[in-house]
Formats: C-alpha cells, sequence, structure tokens
C-alpha cells in the first residue's frame, strides 16, 4: 500500500478459501446474490447450498491486497491525474508470474464523487489489464481502516517504516454517522453495482473492510 519498490503487492493473505463473492453473509448466515433487479444488481438471499455450489465451481484463489507502487492509497490510485497503468500493467505481470489469480482492490467515494463517469472508465480500463493478466479482482467500497479525513488532491507522502502511512478511509470515521452523506454513499454504491454487478472480471465484492476500526493510528 505505501510507495516501495516491491511494486505494491502488500501479501496479507495467500489463500482466499474463506472469501465468497456473489454470495455474501448476512447475520443469520444466509448468503445474499441472484437474479439481478432493475438497477442491475443482485439482491436475492441465496441458500447456504447454492452459494456452496457457486464457490465449487470457482479456481483456487491466491491473492494479495493491491495498489501500484506509484499510489500511497486507494484515491492516488483512481484520481484522474495519478491513474497510471503503465505501472499496474507491469504490477500485474509480477503477480501473474508468481501464480496470483485474484487481487483486492480498494475503491473511494471522493473519486467517484468528482465525475463518476470517468472513475468507471479507468475501472473499465483496470480490469482489461487485469482480465489481459488472468486476474480477477475483489472491489472494496468502504474502508474505516488508518487515515481519517481523506481528501482529493495531493496525497501524503509515505513515512519511511510507518505502515500503511498513506492510507484513506472511506468515507472516513468523522463521516460515517454524517445522515447528510448518506445519499452521496448510496448513489455511490449502486451507480458502482449497477454498472459492475454483472462484470464477471469482478470475482468478489468487499462492501466494507473493517467497519468501526477507527482507532488504528493509535494503537
Amino acid at each position: 500500500m505505501l510507495k516501495i519498490k516491491i511494486f505494491g503487492l502488500i501479501i496479507l493473505f495467500a489463500l482466499l478459501d474463506s472469501c465468497k463473492t456473489e454470495p455474501s453473509v448476512d447475520r443469520s448466515g444466509s448468503f445474499i446474490g441472484g437474479s439481478s433487479n432493475s438497477n442491475g444488481y443482485k439482491g436475492e438471499l441465496w441458500s447456504n447450498e447454492k452459494a456452496w455450489e457457486w464457490y465449487k465451481h470457482q479456481s483456487w484463489l491466491v491473492g494479495a491486497n493491491f495498489t501500484p507502487s506509484t499510489a500511497v492509497n486507494q484515491i492516488e490510485f483512481w484520481q484522474e491525474d495519478t491513474y497510471d497503468p503503465e505501472t499496474i500493467d507491469k504490477e500485474l505481470a509480477f503477480a501473474e508470474k508468481i501464480g496470483f489469480n485474484i487481487m483486492r482492490v480498494y475503491l473511494h467515494y471522493l473519486v467517484w464523487a468528482r465525475n463518476p463517469d470517468k472513475l468507471k472508465q479507468r475501472m473499465e480500463n483496470f480490469l482489461g489489464i487485469a482480465e489481459k493478466r488472468e486476474m480477477k479482482i475483489m472491489f472494496v467500497l468502504f474502508d474505516d481502516c488508518w487515515g481519517d479525513n481523506p481528501d482529493l488532491g495531493k496525497q501524503p507522502e509515505p513515512v519511511p517504516g510507518k505502515h500503511n502511512s498513506g492510507w484513506a478511509q472511506c468515507p472516513g470515521g468523522s463521516l460515517v454517522d454524517d445522515q447528510s452523506l448518506f445519499p452521496v454513499l448510496k448513489a455511490y454504491t449502486q451507480d458502482i453495482l449497477s454498472h459492475f454487478g454483472n462484470d464477471e472480471r469482478v470475482l468478489i465484492w468487499d462492501l466494507y473492510n473493517e467497519p468501526g476500526n477507527f482507532d488504528i493510528l493509535e494503537r
């Protein structure tokens, strides 16, 4: 996640065998998936049996979190001025060479809010690169880890020796309970899922990474 020379692959997991994609788990243990509604994304509950049947048809998943080495966080990854397809292609080629077949990739609502269509165009470009490298993608919509008060524009320089020193929460611990922002976050979620919900290049949706984990910088 830092601007480091190990091509931006921070390996947090070697095997994603516990991850289910189109189906996700609700509190009752049922899986969410199924046929598309009018917005284009899935909404009906899958049975456990249907989810496992889907899972049995997946290849053995091996991957990592991915941010290109030219980006300190997901905002810099996706902003128009700093989106770097050449580095992405080079580094996904490295990942392909060592046998990875999936990457978890974070998004940020601020980049979407600036220009939704342009972000989706860059996501399409990214998915084309990943497909060329035979790589499936797990997109993450929200994240409560590390830096609060995210903003667009120039991102912080990495702090040597400090893990994830420039990473940005989405939407941010100070904003997550702000109900005036809820319509924007809802529109962001619906727009991304409507556009990419049936895209076979996206294997898994991670809707919210570590919700409530705002105080990680104090540990």
